[in-house]
């Protein structure tokens, strides 16, 4: 099994082992965003690898500014470092707005995925996660070799249209934010983190890893 999950598994990793997960997908950001809290640690990363499950990491930084590509992936790279991500494996990046993106939105989105794609000079593979239309967009263009199809966008412009091409390489699927505590097998002592995941199904490779943090 597939999941993403923003608070993360740090000493509660055995609730991925009961619940037959094989891969995580985790966050990357600045340590002073607003959304430092999905912050994956080398802590946590060593204790998944350590229990054989792969990770996939996405940058998100808290709100969505296209005009800082360089800055962006220069801070996934330092959190990529940080974690011991090998180096050609997949980084995605997250761009997502209410009602989606749209081919108007294409041209700032192509300077933001060349400035990252520039910035991380072929070190990491690179991948997108938004709705549909950026995401062929930039598969088209040659910006990204992954493609995550939010779970929220379906209904937004070019989702459902990608998702019936094939090209997807990860697909979010709802229900979003299942709460675990509402599912007895993640139940698990002493007292664990109020948990929500969201499950993904995976079209091939999609350029997951098993980390080997410098400080595990």
């Amino acid at each position: 099994m597939i999941i993403d999950n923003d608070l993360g598994f740090k000493n509660f990793v055995q609730a991925l082992t009961k619940n037959n997960v094989d891969t995580v997908g985790r966050y990357y950001c600045a340590s002073d965003d607003p959304t430092a809290y999905k912050l994956i640690s080398p802590t946590e990363a060593g204790q998944i690898a350590k229990a054989g499950i792969k990770l996939f990491t996405v940058f998100e930084a808290g709100s969505v500014d296209l005009s800082a590509g360089t800055s962006h992936a220069n801070t996934a790279m330092n959190c990529a470092a940080a974690i011991g991500q090998p180096q050609g494996t997949a980084i995605y990046f997250g761009i997502e707005k209410s009602g989606g993106f749209t081919q108007n939105d294409i041209p700032q989105i192509t300077t933001y995925f060349t400035n990252i794609k520039n910035t991380i000079a072929g070190k990491f593979d690179i991948g997108i996660y938004s709705n549909g239309t950026p995401c062929g967009a930039l598969l088209k263009a040659g910006l990204v070799k992954y493609t995550w199809v939010a779970a929220a966008s379906y209904l937004h412009d070019g989702t459902w249209d990608f998702y019936s091409s094939g090209l997807w390489t990860l697909a979010q699927v709802g229900p979003l934010d299942i709460p675990t505590d509402q599912l007895p097998s993640w139940q698990i002592a002493p007292n664990p983190p109020k948990w929500t995941i969201d499950v993904n199904f995976a079209n091939g490779n999609f350029g997951s890893f098993m980390a080997n943090p410098p400080m595990a």
